[in-house]
């Protein structure tokens, strides 16, 4: 699979990529290869994020270090970092989010049970997979209401910040601790994805058919959802089954939901030609075994370390898993198993350490590995002497009539008028720098005006963009570039596994909110394309 890397819309880099044979072809001798980001290409850069949280009494330092926490997940979602210091952003980010909280409170099937509803006579359903809306009141400066769920995107960075963002999500995520003791975690967010996305449901307009959707659960217990065929796990009055709770539990492991039906039900929400779950969580693995904490695909053993055996102790519950600053946690079995069946696409962290800010950098590098389209960009014909692409233009498509930034080493007056029916000659007339004498290149060459979107009036600007110089480095290739520009990374060498067509700087600051790049190279002698 190979993918071009290219920085568009409000200087944001993002992927766009095209199978060869998709490429739309303008007539000889110019081959329009691409607009590098349209519109029918995207996917996969917009977000789906549903917290399940933990409501129960026990859970009032999760909650408080989610709410700490959280913003760090934001701006590495919207801003990916470089923390490996390459140059280059370390995910893809992406375009818009949208954000809901469930509780762990499903009900106890109409049983009268202490810890769930108050020991309301008849609590059935509990939150029922609704996504919730009502502040916290133990969060300063919440408003008084909120949507069913929160949503931003990449333009509203003025009006709605990261900042605020994360605000608002500790103060719908900040639950309290008065839900149902009987968490029931895995069968919440099934019945928040599933029934309640349809017509008629509580969580309808949530889910975007073409997102990626990232589910983080937030717990210091194991999942309990009850298989609906054995209620009785919640029958005060059946002695006969064991203590009330995790000795229940332990006697009639059968009696809840297979943790497969949970894989499968989540698996419906995707198709495997596009693979569009990931799945989180954060819950009381050791924080201290390596071997626990990780993607799926690398918790092999984590079942079989002494601190994830399920063992009762002289109370009645499970002994802890891990027991520090954050409180007891018990050992989450099923959500291991869970993970370690989604595989690379999963993350387990641990709910007893005090700083989550490793947990949520994890968690964004996986979104961003999978933020973008993944399908094939073509080999462009790599001049090795000179590490450019001979006969390859790269377009930018300002938003409105604004002139192209100018360049103090290359000024506008110095070149020749040259515009869009000009790319085809061999070479282009050289700008002069009015100051030296000498032949120049600006970063971005006026092209003049031309048609809208609409394809209607001379009223939008379009700039050359010059091919970033890089030095040759002989048998090994190219150098990194050594200006500002475009450039080509062939599949061999790119970065990410696919050739790419990179920036640089990777987040342009000439790209304006609703630019257009996109990259027209002369047909070949004797092409047919």
């Amino acid at each position: 699979m190979r993918c071009v890397h290219v920085a568009v819309l409000a200087a944001v880099a993002v992927t766009s990529c095209y199978e060869s044979d998709f490429l739309p072809v303008a007539p000889d001798p110019l081959e329009l290869l691409v607009p590098v980001h349209p519109e029918s290409a995207r996917e996969r850069d917009d977000v789906d994020l549903l917290i399940v949280m933990d409501n129960s009494g026990s859970m009032s330092e999760e909650q408080a270090a989610l709410a700490a926490h959280f913003p760090r997940l934001l701006e590495d979602l919207f801003h990916p970092p470089d923390r490996d210091g390459d140059g280059r952003t370390d995910g893809w980010p992406i375009e818009s989010l949208n954000v809901g909280v469930v509780s762990t409170d499903m009900g106890s099937f109409g049983y009268t049970i202490s810890t769930c509803g108050s020991g309301l006579t008849g609590y059935a359903q509990g939150d029922d997979g609704c996504l919730r809306n009502t502040p916290s009141p133990s969060v300063a400066g919440c408003t008084d209401g909120y949507p069913a769920f929160l949503s931003r995107d990449a333009a509203d960075e003025p009006a709605y910040s990261v900042e605020a963002l994360g605000h608002d999500v500790a103060c719908l995520a900040t639950l309290g601790t008065t839900g149902c003791g009987w968490e029931q975690p895995l069968k919440a967010a099934r019945r928040a994805l599933t029934e309640q996305t349809l017509p008629g449901g509580c969580n309808l307009g949530f889910l975007r058919h073409d997102s990626l959707l990232l589910v983080l659960w937030v717990t210091d217990e194991d999942d309990a959802s009850i298989s609906p065929e054995h209620p009785e796990l919640l029958d005060t009055e059946r002695t006969d089954l064991g203590h009330l709770g995790d000795i229940r539990i332990l006697m009639h492991p059968d009696w809840l939901v297979p943790v497969e039906e949970y894989v499968e039900a989540f698996r419906t929400l995707e198709t495997p030609e596009e693979p569009r779950v990931l799945l989180a969580v954060i819950a009381g693995v050791p924080p201290d075994e390596p071997l626990c904490i990780g993607r799926g695909d690398d918790l092999g053993d984590c079942l079989a370390v002494p601190a994830m055996r399920q063992w009762i102790d002289v109370c009645c519950s499970y002994t802890p898993s891990c027991s520090t600053e954050m409180g007891l946690a018990q050992p989450p079995v099923r959500y291991v198993r869970l993970a370690q069946a989604w595989g690379a696409r999963a993350y387990v962290d641990s709910s007893c350490e005090s700083d989550w800010r490793p947990a949520m950098e994890r968690i964004a590098a996986m979104v961003g590995e999978h933020a973008a389209a993944r399908t094939c960009w073509p080999e462009l014909a790599l001049d090795p002497t000179t590490c450019n692409v001979p006969g390859c233009h790269a377009l930018l498509t300002l938003p409105d009539d604004a002139a192209c930034p100018a360049d103090p080493d290359c000024p506008a007056d110095g070149c020749p008028p040259v515009g869009p029916d000009d790319l085809v000659a061999p070479r282009l007339d050289p700008c002069v720098n009015p100051t030296t004498g000498d032949e120049c290149e600006p970063l971005l060459r006026d092209l003049g005006l031309g048609p809208g979107p609409d394809g209607a009036g001379d009223r939008v600007r379009r700039c050359l963009v010059r091919q970033s110089p890089r030095p040759p480095a002989g048998a090994d290739g190219c150098g990194p570039p050594s200006g500002d520009g475009w450039y080509f990374v062939p599949g061999a060498a790119g970065d990410h596994g696919c050739a790419e067509v990179l920036l640089e700087p990777a987040h342009a600051p000439w790209m304006p909110l609703g630019a257009r790049l996109e990259l027209r190279c002369a047909a070949p002698a004797g092409s047919s394309r």
